[in-house]
């Protein structure tokens, strides 16, 4: 059963809004799930938490702007995922561009241009790539642990240190790729049957 809002729109109108809906929902859910990753990050299941917040603000889309074509709508769904994602790492860049610019300006005494070609020579320097590419790189390159404590009696009995670097980052980043495009493009495949 269609909704009203959906017989106003013609059908080429509406393949183009869902597309436009399906980039700026992803933008907006990682940056979401970039902030709330802030105080509750746990690997493996994040990705899962990340779709689930994408899911629920492109279900309005979805439902007034659904085609009638399942293959498009799971194309749309694709681009959330990708956007998600693509989003989710971003807010992480910008940040890191924006600390290591304030750095360079305060501890080097330059201005801001000046500073901002340092942050991506030294990207440059130590993954060989710039901007956005070359921070995840840099970022895969860092040992930074994943630190789980198991407590017994109220005290920390065991800890679990899980290290997303080289090899397994790059198969960590592509499972949360995998789980976020193929998983939106699912939804937006069978959002037929649940919403048109």
């Amino acid at each position: 059963m269609e909704s009203t809002l959906l017989l106003r729109f013609p059908t080429s109108v509406r393949y183009i809004l869902l597309a436009i809906a399906s980039i700026l929902t992803g933008m907006l859910a990682g940056f979401i799930g970039y902030w709330l990753g802030q105080y509750f990050y746990v690997p493996f299941l994040y990705p899962f938490i990340l779709l689930v917040i994408g899911l629920i603000l492109y279900f309005p889309s979805l439902r007034f702007f659904g085609t009638s074509s399942s293959l498009f709508n799971a194309f749309c769904g694709f681009l959330l995922g990708l956007m998600i994602l693509l989003a989710f790492h971003y807010v992480g860049y910008s940040l890191f561009r924006e600390k290591n610019i304030n750095t360079f300006e305060i501890s080097s005494d330059v201005d801001q241009s000046t500073a901002s070609q340092a942050v991506d020579s030294f990207l440059q320097k130590e993954t060989g790539w710039g901007g956005f590419g070359g921070f995840i790189k840099y970022e895969n390159s860092q040992m930074n642990p994943y630190v789980y404590y198991y407590l017994q009696s109220g005290r920390a009995a065991h800890t679990l240190k899980i290290y997303l670097h080289g090899r397994t980052g790059w198969a960590y980043l592509t499972g949360e790729a995998a789980v976020l495009s193929i998983g939106s493009a699912l939804i937006g495949f069978f959002s037929r049957k649940f919403f048109l």
